[in-house]
């Protein structure tokens, strides 16, 4: 699924939800509530994603977050960071904080990715290094060393999407 997103394939969001719902049961099983609670709520919002890329031949272009948009994209993730350690914590759940950084984290970075946002790789870059600790923490090494492979794969989709964009300005003024 994530090597799909680096190469803008749209296919990517039928695989993503099997296994969001894969990764419900996984972490409803650990109490890592939080991120069971990401996994269930990105399951429907990668039909926003599906329609939002559009076909893989006539796919949206990728492009930079205006700056006008980052203190409003910042202040609701900090909003939403606040409710998912409440909630977190008074449902008893394992590592509260951060696993509320990988839910809101994610939430960002998907929304960032399914608008074709390169700044989506640096937020999935983040959320990556926190999830490797947690899942390791936790005893869920398969998960760790998967978060490993994502964070690798962060790193790639910048740069190919860097490239991307910038090819498809170069393809706009030529």
């Amino acid at each position: 699924c994530t090597y799909l997103c680096v190469k803008e394939r749209r296919f990517n969001y039928p695989i993503g939800a099997l296994s969001t719902i894969a990764y419900c049961l996984l972490f409803w099983q650990q109490g890592l509530y939080a991120s069971m609670a990401l996994d269930a709520y990105l399951t429907p919002p990668l039909l926003y994603g599906w329609f939002r890329w559009k076909a893989d031949a006539n796919t949206r272009p990728v492009t930079r977050l205006q700056s006008r948009w980052i203190f409003g994209y910042l202040a609701m993730t900090a909003v939403a960071f606040a409710g998912a350690l409440w909630i977190n914590e008074i449902l008893g759940g394992s590592f509260a904080i951060t696993d509320s950084i990988i839910l809101v984290g994610s939430i960002l970075a998907q929304f960032l990715m399914d608008n074709k946002k390169v700044e989506n790789w640096v937020v999935w870059f983040a959320v990556d290094v926190i999830a490797i600790w947690e899942y390791f923490a936790s005893g869920l090494a398969i998960a760790g060393l998967q978060y490993v492979f994502f964070l690798a794969n962060a790193g790639w989709g910048l740069g190919t999407w860097i490239r991307a964009m910038r090819r498809s300005r170069s393809e706009n003024l030529g």
